[in-house]
């Protein structure tokens, strides 16, 4: 009996609870729906072109239905501020703000920037309002739901575009497709990063007439800063190629979206990068070819495509004659080594796709490859020669590869000659290293990945990096710096073409990170990256987060000039027969004292008896733990093995150095 009765009891209270909630719950989902409805509109001055905005709440709350919140957000365009605006509305409910009551569906008001109240049919919310900076707008109406839209990757729309820049109209038309792009950000991220193609060539934002361009989320950069310093760095330092960049804000389907990183997309066109199109001459060639997966074949088909030594290629029927020249690479890890694209696995286990030629034929393929091999095979080797007896410099354009490995390494880029990591070769000519791509990583963000620390601003990290799903594969660019010919190169690049801009960066990042504070705000608070209910708060947190940036920068030019003081030099351990690859990342300055390290080759069964200044063993001999005071020149300490007489060594030929070899020699003979 008290049993029955407390369960009634219990039930009675459930249904009241249950009631009040539902009756809540009812009258938030009637004010949320006049929320949903109501769209402010704003005309470009002397232009046809209506911008509309919704009002938009924190992505936590998007995502958290059961969580309630009665703040809502408006972000306007600069050119609105000072203007009135049309306020649309359901007619179906009564609306004020500010106690201005509204009528008729449309009303036209001047809103400040800053907190204003909405009632509702009785209920009342908090909307803030923001004017966004005079950076360039870009509008998406796009045909497709965008919820469902960003769910799916693979998924293309069509629709259209439209830019204002500085108050005007600057550009207006249609879509070929948007689509989702990237791969943690799009899958880790509510802000999603887009790729659109446009149906005719445009040159948007003076970057040249193209149809493909780029939006960058930002997401993982809490200073949405990052990818446009990174590109103007690149430029300033003349990295050839790199994309131009510019920051816009972005609505789409009326919504707002936040402040992005409007770029050029890298691929090989005029205006880009400019080599040989052989994309578009095998396609003309071939009108008929549409889908790769239907025409690509693989060297062995019993075989998985990330073995090395596996490659692919497309067959098509009618092939270009020529096969050295116009080719975009790209370097990358296994998982995102796409076995539906052209491209091959090095003999030591590094993945390199073609992005262009898309459709690259069988001799293509097997040229590129054994181009690429000869040159890993002399940066495998002790003195940088090939068993065909070419160096390293035949190969590569080394200045172009030594300038890409300083611009990675200072910026602390955890991706640096790992991931989306480009070359490009011409007919006739060498491999160069470039564009720069995917820099959001950079700059102190991420902290330690596979035993490298780069959230400090001291410290060298690409110089010995490794794949991050293969760490016995070193990247490229580490062994590029094995050899320490290459890194006296770097030191000049680093003196020469990064110092004289370097100095300015913290100036010029304060400047942008004050015009766009507002964008900035915005943009954290819709998508939740600081979760707080004071937007002064989030203000101070953006302030810190830009003081930490430029207090990283400004400590990494000093440590980085440190490091590559104008008298440094370096120690190389050479195998001398063996197998495995030894880098020392530390610099010396004259009578500084370097120790000796372990040996980590190895040779078959023989036994490591200690290490010397000559290959053949008639030089001064040093033993691990050892000390070496340095003098005015690079040390090679030559692995001797028991039993084993060591192989010749050549350094570099005088007739191989470029401009900036010779600088750096010159330096190191005068002072």
């Amino acid at each position: 009996m008290y049993k029955r009765y407390i369960k009634n009891v219990s039930l009675k209270i459930l249904f009241v609870i249950f009631t009040v909630y539902s009756f809540c719950m009812t009258a938030y989902a009637d004010g949320d729906s006049c929320i949903s409805g109501l769209e402010v509109e704003y005309t470009i001055p002397e232009s046809s072109f209506t911008h509309k905005v919704k009002l938009w709440r924190e992505e936590f709350f998007e995502n958290n239905p059961g969580e309630v919140t009665d703040i809502y957000y408006l972000s306007l365009p600069y050119g609105a501020k000072g203007q009135d605006v049309a306020i649309h509305y359901p007619v179906e409910y009564d609306i004020a703000i500010d106690d201005i009551t509204l009528s008729n569906g449309k009303f036209n008001l001047r809103l400040a920037e800053g907190q204003h109240t909405l009632d509702c049919n009785g209920q009342e919310y908090i909307i803030y309002v923001f004017y966004l900076s005079d950076i360039p707008a870009v509008y998406l109406d796009v045909d497709t739901d965008i919820e469902d839209f960003n769910k799916r990757k693979e998924v293309k729309t069509t629709g259209n575009i439209a830019i204002v820049n500085d108050g005007i109209l600057e550009y207006e038309g249609p879509l070929e497709y948007m689509k989702g792009r990237g791969n943690s950000t799009w899958w880790d991220k509510d802000k999603k990063p887009y790729n659109i193609k446009l149906e005719k060539k445009a040159n948007l934002f003076d970057m040249g007439s193209a149809k493909k361009y780029i939006l960058l989320a930002d997401a993982y950069d809490d200073t949405r800063l990052k990818s446009k310093i990174a590109y103007d760095l690149a430029q300033a330092v003349g990295v050839e190629y790199t994309s131009d960049a510019v920051n816009v804000n972005l609505f789409v389907n009326n919504e707002y979206y936040g402040k992005y990183t409007f770029t050029e997309k890298v691929e090989t066109d005029k205006n880009r990068v400019e080599i040989l199109d052989m994309d578009g001459i095998i396609k003309d060639m071939n009108p008929e070819l549409e889908n790769l997966a239907d025409v690509i074949e693989k060297s062995n088909p019993d075989i998985t495509s990330y073995t090395p030594n596996v490659y692919l290629w497309a067959d098509v029927e009618n092939k270009p004659k020529t096969t050295d020249g116009g080719f975009l690479l790209e370097l990358d890890f296994a998982v995102r080594y796409d076995n539906n694209q052209c491209g091959f696995v090095s003999d030591y286990g590094q993945y390199v796709a073609i992005n262009s030629p898309e459709f690259a034929t069988k001799e293509q393929v097997e040229y590129i490859r054994g181009f690429y091999q000869e040159l890993e095979d002399a940066l495998l080797s002790d003195d940088g020669y090939n068993k065909n007896g070419k160096h390293y410099s035949e190969y590569i354009d080394v200045e172009s590869f030594a300038k890409i490995y300083v611009y990675n390494e200072f910026s602390r880029n955890l991706d640096g000659g790992i991931s989306s990591f480009y070359l490009y070769k011409d007919v006739d000519g060498k491999l160069f290293a470039g564009p720069v791509w995917d820099m959001d990583s950079s700059f102190g963000k991420i902290g330690s990945f596979n035993g490298r620390d780069v959230s400090q601003p001291e410290g060298i990290a690409m110089t010995d990096a490794k794949d991050y799903t293969n760490p016995s594969v070193y990247s490229l660019l580490a062994l590029c710096c094995k050899h320490s010919d290459f890194r006296n190169i770097a030191a000049v690049q680093w003196n020469e073409c990064f110092w004289p801009y370097v100095c300015k960066m913290t100036e010029d990042i304060q400047n942008m990170s004050a015009a766009l504070e507002n964008d900035i705000v915005s943009d954290l608070i819709r998508y939740s990256e600081v979760r707080t209910d004071s937007i002064q708060s989030v203000r101070e947190a953006y302030v810190t987060d830009i003081g930490n940036l430029k207090d990283f920068i400004a400590k990494r030019i000093e440590y980085m000039s440190r490091y590559y003081d104008k008298d440094t030099h370096f120690v190389q351990y050479c195998s001398n027969g063996g197998q495995g690859i030894m880098i020392d990342v530390n610099t010396y300055l004259k009578n500084n004292t370097a120790t000796v390290s372990e040996c980590d080759f190895e040779y078959d069964d023989i036994e490591f008896i200690g290490w010397n200044t000559k290959y053949d063993g008639s030089g001064k001999w040093y033993y691990p733990e050892d000390s070496i005071v340095m003098d005015d020149s690079d040390v090679y300490l030559f692995a001797q093995w028991q039993g084993q007489t060591g192989v010749e060594y050549k350094p570099a030929p005088q007739k191989n150095l470029t401009i900036l070899q010779r600088i750096a020699e010159y330096i190191k003979s005068v002072f």
